[in-house]
């Protein structure tokens, strides 16, 4: 959720318009990033080598917080496209609200 302070709504002109220019700049951000995708899954194949090299040769403790890392990895690995596809839609959403504002202030 894009979370917009009152402040913003009040403050006139110049910040809804900067609200519609930051919806513009999470957008840029996320397609800058996407490239980046295969970033991820090498982590995760590290990872679970990782995770089975400690279990094979280290320490019980060494063990335990691979696995950990590793279900935390995989977590965020399903939990981030969900999450940045609602963060788009709610900037989507509050930069539309602001640009219906700024329309009526500036017909009106």
């Amino acid at each position: 959720m894009v979370t917009v302070p009152a402040f913003v709504w009040r403050g006139g002109f110049f910040l809804r318009a900067l609200v519609i220019d930051y919806n513009n700049g999470i957008h840029t951000a996320a397609e800058k990033a996407r490239p980046f995708r295969w970033l991820p899954l090498l982590i995760l194949v590290v990872a679970t080598g990782t995770a089975v090299w400690d279990a094979v040769y280290g320490s019980w403790g060494n063990a335990a917080a691979s696995g950990i890392y590793l279900v935390l990895l995989l977590l965020e690995l399903f939990w981030w496209p969900k999450r940045l596809e609602r963060l788009l839609t709610n900037a989507d959403r509050a930069a539309d609200i602001a640009g219906q504002i700024l329309q009526k202030q500036v017909s009106g």
